[in-house]
């Protein structure tokens, strides 16, 4: 894969824009017994993006998330 050069995430103000929700609902469990590790469907699913402030509670946290996104958005704007 061709390497990033110059790449900087610059921090702007919060923007209103509209978004689409997504409800992501799954079960994790492990491969060998098949028992259910974490149930994350019904009240326990993720509510994308209204539950990324609980999902991110601290700026490392969100800076991460944003630095992963950042590359995917990058490759994706990229055709890479």
């Amino acid at each position: 894969m061709p390497d990033l050069q110059s790449f900087s995430i610059t921090p702007l103000a919060n923007a209103s824009v509209n978004v689409p929700r997504f409800r992501i609902e799954c079960q994790i469990t492990d491969s060998q017994t098949g028992a259910v590790l974490q149930d994350l469907t019904g009240a326990n699913a993720i509510n994308f993006p209204t539950d990324l402030p609980t999902l991110f509670p601290t700026t490392a946290e969100r800076r991460e998330f944003i630095d992963q996104l950042a590359h995917y958005l990058v490759r994706k704007k990229a055709n890479l």
